[in-house]
């Protein structure tokens, strides 16, 4: 009769362990799918910063200085946008962003062409972000 009821608390033990477990692995693939998810909001808007660009190369005379250029990719779209500004010094700063429903950002990629050259175009990382890293950018006009 004894071991009937170490038994019983044996198995509930494992499936104590085995439900903790469980527990454990959905977690870890939930935060893996949330990195995931943002890694790609990411990559898009780095894109969509890179749209900028190639549009600012193709349409220079359309800008003034100092007044955001902002676009929807396809157009009219009010989620997928780039803002391109042209500031004083010459340097252009192309800002893509994914946006949610409600417009507001869940993603932001900027890249900056100092002074003009676009060889020396740099991921500025997001607007939140202050270490650049290079970026290869076309260099055909």
């Amino acid at each position: 009769m004894r071991s009937r009821g170490v038994a019983l608390i044996t198995a509930l033990m494992f499936m104590m362990f085995l439900l903790v477990v469980g527990l454990t692995f959905v977690t870890l693939m939930e935060q893996d799918y949330r990195f995931a998810a943002q890694q790609e909001r990411s990559q898009r808007a780095y894109f969509l910063a890179q749209a900028g660009i190639d549009f600012y190369r193709a349409r220079a005379s359309f800008f003034t200085v100092d007044t955001p250029v902002e676009l929807g990719v396809p157009a009219g779209n009010t989620q997928n946008v780039f803002e391109v500004v042209l500031q004083a010094d010459g340097t252009i700063r192309s800002r893509g962003m994914i946006k949610d429903a409600y417009g507001g950002v869940k993603a932001d990629r900027v890249i900056v062409v100092p002074q003009g050259n676009f060889q020396r175009a740099y991921d500025a990382g997001s607007s939140a972000s202050s270490s650049p890293t290079p970026t290869a950018t076309p260099t055909t006009s």
